[in-house]
């Protein structure tokens, strides 16, 4: 859905299976001609829906056999929108390692940073967070996701590694990153300034006490 908008079974025939239907009874159609069949007890009247339900049958076994294939094999998918739906639909239902195998292979376009911080999160829940650490890293070093990896990484210097001073100099780069004019349309950008203020008002306070 993410990718094709709607996701109703003709269109899924269309994009997904390459079969796009012909001469076909709409299906908002199909309860008026059974009414009419109750009416008048004219069988050719249930013909075309019959047939239309067949074909509805027909084509979600494809699709069934189609999502099997994929999900066994998400190498094999084209488009990242599709990798990304499905590492969330199996991280939903804690099939974590799996949803990560498919973050993973979300490499380019706009889903990209976005999968890289859902696969940081699940290492996160999981309390690896040395490999949640080398994920938002590896954000920071390709310039992915705004701000994002770099407040979550001095969150990590600062409770987990011990490490306040890193965390200082990752809040000063996030707070200077956000600064910057593309990035004003955000709604929530004031709101982001301020906790990286706070943040970094008190790491200040912590190092200064331990210097003296």
């Amino acid at each position: 859905k993410l990718r094709l908008g709607r996701c109703n079974l003709t269109r899924l025939e269309e994009v997904i299976l390459g079969c796009p239907r012909e001469d076909d009874l709409p299906g908002s159609e199909a309860p008026e001609r059974f009414f009419r069949y109750l009416e008048t007890e004219n069988f050719s009247l249930l013909e075309d829906v019959l047939r239309h339900n067949g074909e509805d049958i027909a084509s979600l076994c494809v699709l069934l056999a189609h999502m099997c294939a994929v999900y066994e094999q998400p190498e094999k998918m084209r488009f990242g929108e599709d990798l990304y739906s499905m590492g969330r639909s199996l991280e939903r239902f804690h099939h974590v390692q799996e949803a990560r195998r498919c973050y993973r292979l979300v490499s380019g376009g706009r889903l990209r940073a976005e999968s890289q911080a859902r696969l940081a999160h699940t290492y996160r829940r999981a309390g690896q967070r040395e490999e949640a650490a080398a994920v938002w890293q590896g954000m920071i070093d390709r310039r992915e996701g705004g701000v994002t990896p770099y407040i979550e990484l001095a969150k990590h210097y600062e409770h987990c590694a011990g490490d306040p001073a890193r965390a200082l100099e990752l809040t000063r780069r996030a707070m200077l990153l956000l600064s910057e004019p593309s990035l004003r349309e955000n709604e929530t950008v004031q709101a982001t300034q301020n906790a990286l203020q706070c943040r970094y008002d008190r790491l200040k306070r912590r190092l200064a006490g331990k210097e003296k």
